[in-house]
């Protein structure tokens, strides 16, 4: 009997060993890489590459949804990431991660406060009984996910793009009201007070890249006339409006040097510095399809990533020179001391073996 079971266990196993060899012989086999989107901190040199957090789902490299948008808080010591509308406040550690727009998708790219612990964005809120059934409006949260407030509260208006004044208590947006013809505003609202002014007006076209001068005298926008797109400034209460450029794109944003004196942004192709009363523009030769261009806080370099498939991290001198690519990633930004970049990267989760 027990020479029987040895004699039925050897067969069981040769069965097996045919079968996994039929497998091999009837079958390719093939491996499949799965990674997972993550939060990196980097070194500006390209060394002591570090993990800060997981984000999104585990799927083939190029089909990765990346961090929308990432932001250092004015201390250095938190990350601000938007992914896919969700907005996450985070230590640069990985520890202590709190959702904190709630439920309430992000549109757009959010302001922080250089003051106070908070964040304005903009959010789709459903409204019923109207010829539309959303509208934009301007929320403001803390940053441990307090204090989530509706600043506008508009129906049949859209409310988008804000941007914290320097001061901190207040914000600058876009605005459109949906009459006949449409217009079009650049408002001021004072957080404490609710009071809302009307800087710039326009019946043509929505303000958008509202951004404040580092010392927060001017205010710079882009506005499209006649279907051309063109770069304005004007003083921060709305007087002394001045186009600097006209036919300009800009893909991202507007990235200041410290002392307010030049801009970096980019196109779909290229990445360019002009001074910031318009003149002396740069086309920096070496980059190529940029995105996401920042310079640093100190104004000595820009970093950017490019537009591959997998993404590719560049730094540069605001000359054009020296330029250096650090890791793959999109969208690069540096902490306040310049001494670090964040960015949305992946890395290899698993690996899969499978046959067809």
């Amino acid at each position: 009997m027990k020479k029987m079971k040895n004699k039925l266990f050897i067969i069981y196993l040769l069965c097996i060993l045919f079968f996994l060899t039929s497998c091999d012989l009837l079958y390719n086999h093939y491996t499949h890489d799965i990674y997972k989107g993550c939060i990196y901190l980097i070194d500006t040199d390209g060394s002591n590459l570090t993990k800060v957090i997981d984000i999104g789902y585990k799927c083939d490299k190029y089909s990765l949804l990346g961090a929308k948008n990432i932001q250092y808080t004015p201390d250095g010591n938190k990350l601000i990431i938007d992914f896919n509308g969700s907005l996450f406040s985070v230590n640069i550690d990985g520890s202590d991660s709190t959702l904190i727009n709630n439920t309430l998708p992000v549109w757009g790219q959010p302001s922080i406060s250089v003051v106070e612990p908070k964040t304005a964005f903009s959010t789709k809120i459903e409204y019923s009984g109207g010829w539309q059934d959303s509208f934009y409006d301007i929320f403001i949260v803390n940053l441990d996910a307090t204090g989530l407030t509706n600043l506008t509260n508009t129906y049949e208006v859209d409310e988008m793009y804000p941007c914290f004044t320097p001061n901190g208590y207040e914000i600058i947006f876009s605005t459109v009201i949906y009459l006949w013809p449409r217009n079009y505003y650049i408002n001021r609202l004072n957080i404490n007070s609710g009071t809302i002014d009307t800087l710039a007006t326009n019946n043509d076209h929505v303000y958008r890249h509202l951004t404040f001068s580092p010392d927060g005298t001017k205010i710079y926008f882009t506005k499209y006339i006649n279907n051309i797109k063109s770069l304005y400034v004007m003083t921060s209460d709305g007087t002394n409006q001045e186009q600097l450029y006209e036919d300009i794109i800009i893909l991202d944003y507007l990235s200041f040097s410290p002392d307010g004196s030049k801009i970096v942004y980019n196109d779909y192709q290229n990445l360019y510095v002009v001074n910031s009363d318009g003149s002396g523009i740069t086309q920096i030769e070496t980059a190529i399809n940029p995105r996401y261009s920042h310079i640093s806080h100190n104004g000595a370099k820009i970093v950017y990533s490019d537009n591959s498939i997998t993404g590719n991290i560049y730094i540069i001198d605001v000359d054009g020179c020296n330029e250096i690519m650090i890791h793959q990633g999109y969208k690069p930004t540096f902490s306040p001391d310049d001494s670090q970049i964040a960015f949305s990267g992946s890395y290899l989760y698993e690996t899969i073996d499978y046959w067809e």
